[in-house]
């Protein structure tokens, strides 16, 4: 079970190409377990969410970032971000934590990561 102390922080690092199927996967996971816990409509679902379509549009783009969200070196999460270096402005395509992290407090000290990482950004 992942606990954040107080006085820990969660740390923003790329993401290896070779794991970025299984970020993939990590995502997919997380929007079930949300969609699930939310809403009746997810026991119909034949297909993952977010769509193979969704993925390759974020991932392979030209303008995208992938980070992953480590807490003691172990993966928590990770984020897709599509940044225009002309205009300052990111938009934020992924965010997630591990389903098995939900509810921990994790998501906000996630979101101080990036926006840590990027002071730059207007937008």
């Amino acid at each position: 079970m992942v606990k954040l102390k107080q006085d820990e922080n969660i740390i923003l690092a790329p993401v290896p190409q070779e794991e970025l199927l299984q970020i993939k996967e990590e995502i997919q996971e997380a929007f079930m377990k949300g969609l699930q816990e939310n809403s009746k409509e997810a026991d119909n679902l034949t297909k993952p969410i977010p769509s193979e379509a969704d993925f390759e549009h974020s991932l392979y783009s030209k303008s995208a970032v992938t980070r992953q969200f480590l807490l003691n070196g172990e993966r928590i999460g990770g984020v897709v971000l599509q940044i225009d270096g002309d205009t300052h402005r990111i938009e934020v395509d992924f965010l997630y934590t591990l389903a098995s992290t939900h509810g921990k407090g994790l998501g906000t000290k996630a979101w101080k990561a990036v926006e840590a990482a990027f002071p730059e950004t207007k937008v």
